[in-house]
């Protein structure tokens, strides 16, 4: 997938995963996904704070595996 939001996969196979991508809901989302963190992490100007960073390995980690983190551990909660 990262190669795919990258743009390093040959015509051919990028129209496959963005068909794809349009039709399976949680790929489409992880995909939704890495493209806010990597567009976020392009706006950032200071150093990424190390804790933030594990944090957000987990979360990438947790969205491969298909398994959801408590929030606790990602910091996301409901208030």
């Amino acid at each position: 997938m990262h190669r795919y939001l990258d743009r390093e996969l040959d015509e051919h196979t990028a129209k496959r995963v963005a068909r794809h991508l349009e039709e399976c809901r949680r790929c489409g989302l992880e995909a939704a996904a890495y493209t806010e963190i990597k567009h976020a992490l392009g706006r950032r100007t200071s150093t990424v704070d190390a804790a933030a960073l594990d944090r957000l390995r987990a979360f990438s980690d947790s969205l491969a595996s298909g398994h959801a983190l408590p929030d606790a551990d990602t910091g996301v909660g409901d208030g």
